[in-house]
């Protein structure tokens, strides 16, 4: 989680004359050693297995054939993935809050 203040750009095709800035808060997905020390024991070996467990790329699933589907994740890979966001989330939520308290 990386939070910026970032200055808009002038953009005549969009109508934006710039110079106002921006508060942006940008997620990544990457693996977070924090949130995986904290899932069960059961999902931790899951995720040990690597290329041959039911988490193969975690967090960066592949966008198509992850799984038998062309782009459709299991329940399992969808909910770990949700979890990990809310952990995240979660860790930072005071840049979060601060940054949607400017929005209105």
């Amino acid at each position: 989680v990386l939070r910026r203040s970032l200055t808009l750009q002038r953009n005549d095709w969009w109508g934006l004359e710039g110079g106002r800035v921006a508060e942006v808060v940008f997620v990544l997905l990457a693996p977070h050693r924090g949130f995986e020390a904290a899932l069960p024991a059961e999902t931790r070996e899951e995720l040990a297995k690597e290329a041959d467990g039911a988490f193969a790329n975690f967090p960066n699933y592949r966008t198509v054939f992850q799984g038998s589907d062309l782009t459709a994740l299991t329940r399992r890979q969808a909910n770990l993935l949700a979890a990990q966001a809310e952990f995240s989330i979660n860790e930072h939520a005071s840049s979060f809050r601060d940054v949607l308290s400017r929005a209105s």
